[in-house]
């Protein structure tokens, strides 16, 4: 069964809370209005930062952008992709 919006979103907090138990670091998910150290989309095809995601099943699943480069902080997830947890 593939991940709807909802359990996406609350797998994503759930991954970013199990990393803070073992760091210093907090997350928390940000207004739309705020700037945020992360951003994270489901994208296919070419989304404008370069690296397209081709929309094919097996394929690039995700990509990131380091702080220093380009697009910090972008995280981006292959929307074509049928996400499961198991």
């Amino acid at each position: 069964m593939s991940y709807g919006r909802t359990q996406a979103r609350r797998m994503i907090q759930e991954s970013f809370d199990d990393w803070s138990k073992y760091t210093d670091l907090t997350f928390r998910e940000a207004t739309q209005n705020e700037q945020a150290d992360f951003n994270l989309a489901f994208v296919t095809g070419d989304h404008g930062d370069g690296y397209p995601i081709k929309p094919e099943k097996g394929g690039t699943l995700a990509h990131a952008f380091f702080p220093w480069r380009e697009y910090p902080g972008l995280i981006h997830f292959d929307s074509s992709e049928d996400w499961t947890h198991e």
